[in-house]
C-alpha cells in the first residue's frame, strides 16, 4: 500500500505575528535613521557600507518629509547588545535592550530596517518590518532573505561585500520617500496575507479538522 495514505494530513503553516499600538512615546530619534535590530555578529557586513554612506555627501539624499537629507546627517540606530566595533562608526545610536513597545515604536519610525545578515532561516524581523508597513535591506549574498524581499517586493537586497556598491544601491534605493512607501506597503500586504494569526490559526484548524476526519 501507498506509505502516505497511511499518513496524517500534513499542512505547512506559518508563524503569526501582531504588531501593538503605537506607544506615542518620545522614544524614536529626532533625525531620520534607518535600524538594525538582532546580535551584533550579523551587524558585520555593513559595518564599512555604513562609513561609506555616512562619508559621501555626494551620493543621492534621502527625502523626508518633502525635506532632502544628506547621509552624513542619517542615523544608525542599533538596538540589543553593544557593539565595540560599531561605537567608532559616525551617526550610530546604540540603544542597548528595549523593552517590546519600543521597540516596536522604533520599527515604525525608521526609514528603513538594514538586515546584514549572511545566515537565516527566516528573519522574523523582517516580517515585523513589514507588519508596520517599513521597507527593509538585505543581504544579496543571503538566498532566504532575499528570496524573502523579492517575493514582498518590499525593499532592497544590496551586496554588502562591496561597501562603496552596496551604499551607492542604499542611497539610490531609499532615496525616493514614495519608493520607500511603495516597498512598506508590498511588504505589509505580504506580511498580512500570511502571517497573522487568524489566517495562522485557521490553518492550524483546517490540519486539525482533516486529521480528524482520517481518524474516524
Amino acid at each position: 500500500r501507498d506509505v502516505t495514505a497511511r499518513c496524517a494530513p500534513i499542512r505547512v503553516v506559518a508563524v503569526g505575528l501582531d504588531a501593538p499600538m503605537p506607544s506615542g512615546s518620545s522614544a524614536r530619534p529626532t533625525q531620520p535613521y534607518l535600524l538594525f535590530m538582532g546580535r551584533t555578529g550579523k551587524m558585520k557586513p555593513l559595518l564599512r557600507t555604513w562609513r561609506a554612506l555616512t562619508s559621501n555627501a555626494a551620493l543621492p539624499p534621502l527625502t523626508v518629509n518633502g525635506r532632502s537629507v544628506p547621509w552624513p546627517e542619517v542615523q544608525l540606530v542599533i538596538t540589543g547588545e553593544a557593539s565595540a566595533d560599531a561605537s567608532g562608526l559616525p551617526n550610530v545610536v546604540q540603544r542597548g535592550f528595549v523593552d517590546d513597545q519600543t521597540r516596536w515604536d522604533l520599527l515604525r519610525g525608521a526609514e528603513a530596517l538594514i538586515n546584514p545578515s549572511l545566515y537565516e532561516s527566516l528573519s522574523l524581523i523582517l516580517l515585523e518590518a513589514w507588519t508596520v508597513g517599513r521597507p527593509v535591506v538585505v543581504n544579496a549574498r543571503c538566498d532566504v532573505t532575499t528570496g524573502l524581499t523579492a517575493r514582498a517586493q518590499g525593499g532592497l537586497a544590496v551586496d554588502f561585500a562591496a561597501p562603496h556598491a552596496a551604499a551607492g544601491a542604499i542611497a539610490e534605493g531609499l532615496a525616493s520617500e514614495q519608493r520607500r512607501v511603495e516597498y512598506g506597503v508590498a511588504g505589509h500586504q505580504f506580511a498580512t496575507s500570511t502571517f497573522v494569526w487568524d489566517r495562522v490559526l485557521d490553518a492550524y484548524e483546517d490540519a486539525a479538522r482533516a486529521t480528524a476526519a482520517r481518524t474516524e
